[in-house]
């Protein structure tokens, strides 16, 4: 028992200094940048609330393609061609065709996410491989 409770003595004072310590390393220590993606380049207002886009796209998109790939229904409200229409730039990693990549790259690095959108959805058959090849997103 000596033993075990020596264990449950050093974790709770391991515990206590990792409380009393992080937060003013934290404080001291610059924050991950938040990632500011290019305006849309045509239209003033998103076909949703910016608020709502950010939190809930992967939902409309998903939703659309299951209506297009599995129904045959295009051309809806949260379409893909529609994002992209909106939200593309010249990429100079697709050779200066407009694209949505860099747009959706921003935040989508900052959170960690791979995006697989571009394997099919590239402007040259070039760019489509070398993106299906793992090339980062």
């Amino acid at each position: 028992m000596g033993r075990r409770f020596n264990t449950i003595i050093r974790v709770l004072a391991a515990v206590a200094l990792a409380i009393a310590v992080l937060p003013a390393l934290a404080a001291d220590s610059p924050r991950t940048p938040v990632p500011h993606p290019p305006k849309a380049a045509q239209g003033t207002e998103c076909v949703e609330p910016v608020a709502d886009m950010r939190r809930n796209h992967m939902v409309y998109l998903d939703h659309e393609r299951d209506e297009t790939v599995r129904k045959g229904i295009r051309g809806r409200k949260h379409s893909l061609k529609g994002c992209v229409e909106c939200h593309a730039v010249p990429d100079p990693a697709a050779g200066g065709a407009r694209t949505a990549q860099p747009f959706c790259t921003d935040c989508h690095r900052y959170v960690a996410v791979r995006i697989d959108c571009f394997g099919c959805h590239a402007p040259t058959p070039e760019t489509r491989a070398a993106t299906s090849a793992g090339r980062p997103q």
